[in-house]
């Protein structure tokens, strides 16, 4: 069975798509019908070809768990094993590293004071003055001009 091309691919499910229109429905019977979204998966041992019958409507997680083999989980898992690290990616990682667990250094007395004006009327971020939308005063219907 061979595997076709990124354009046959897109070729032959425009045409299921415009013959017998989107995937509308799960088609698989241990399907917890939680899913909205369905697209048609190709049948298991069947080739890639203008055929219905090759075909049948999978919701998302039906179609990744229908698609799932042993050999596809390993990819996923073991894409690193076994990959070696240069020396100067490896200084640029103990760098980063380092960073991150650095403290910020001390503030002056100035700069905290500068902060704190700053923060005066800004502390939940509103501009001063401005009143929060749950907060405002709605009217009683018998306040109301009519």
């Amino acid at each position: 069975m061979n595997k076709p091309t990124r354009k046959e691919y897109q070729k032959i499910h425009k045409w299921l798509i415009k013959i017998f229109g989107k995937a509308y429905r799960c088609e698989s019977p241990t399907c917890k019908k939680i899913s909205n979204h369905f697209e048609w998966a190709l049948i298991k041992g069947k080739s890639y070809e203008f055929r219905r019958d090759n075909y049948f409507m999978l919701c998302r997680s039906c179609h990744m768990k229908y698609d799932e083999t042993k050999e596809v989980i390993f990819k996923k898992v073991s894409w690193h094993i076994g990959r070696r690290h240069s020396e100067k990616t490896k200084i640029l990682m103990s760098k980063i590293a380092k960073e991150k667990h650095r403290k910020p250094p001390p503030k002056t007395k100035e700069q905290i004071d500068l902060l704190r004006k700053r923060m005066i009327g800004n502390k939940f971020g509103f501009k001063k003055g401005q009143i929060p939308w749950n907060k405002k005063h709605i009217p009683e219907p018998n306040e109301v001009e009519i």
